[in-house]
């Protein structure tokens, strides 16, 4: 296929994404893109995992400092 292909067109759902170059080229362009991509999930994940991690840090010392209920605090919270 590399001697037939100057130009990959890659249909995925309603995009598509145009590779330059032979089908081996495509191939290592996709790779990397999709590494890339998973690597930005994953950073996005990990990040939601820590803001969650402190919110609910927060929600507690809210409550023994003020001594609000748990239901008090989501009310706070859901406010926001």
């Amino acid at each position: 296929m590399d001697d037939l292909c100057t130009t990959v067109w890659e249909l995925r759902e309603t995009q598509v994404a145009v590779y330059l170059g032979n089908y081996t080229d495509y191939l290592a362009k996709k790779t990397a893109a999709e590494s890339h991509q998973q690597a930005r999930y994953d950073q996005f994940a990990a990040e939601k995992k820590r803001l969650k991690k402190n919110d609910s840090k927060t929600a507690a010392t809210c409550r023994s400092r003020y001594g609000g209920s748990q239901k008090q605090t989501r009310h706070i919270r859901n406010s926001r």
